[in-house]
């Protein structure tokens, strides 16, 4: 998927993966759009971590504003049951 959208991505590791992709020009004022990351699979090759730095630059009233994001991702227990509760605070409208 990362290298349909143009990233560049290489090994790192037995398990891991580095990945970078620039997205210049797109589109509501944004001039660039810049991610940088990791990638982990677990010991059955499935993804366990992802974390990357976003970096975005847009042109607002004519000053440029740089926006920077961290993000991790942690999966774990594939294939297992998950229990959601609905909260409390929650009205039912029908």
């Amino acid at each position: 998927m990362f290298r349909q959208s143009g990233a560049t991505v290489t090994q790192t590791g037995a398990r891991t993966y580095h990945f970078e992709l620039a997205r210049r020009g797109a589109s509501n004022g944004l001039m660039s759009d810049i991610y940088a990351g990791d990638v982990t699979l677990d010991g059955d090759q499935r993804i366990a971590k992802v974390t990357y730095v976003r970096t975005a630059r847009a042109e607002k009233g004519g000053q440029v504003d740089t926006e920077t994001s961290s993000v991790t991702v942690e999966l774990s227990g594939y294939g297992m049951p998950v229990r959601v509760d609905k909260p409390a605070d929650v009205i039912v409208v029908k």
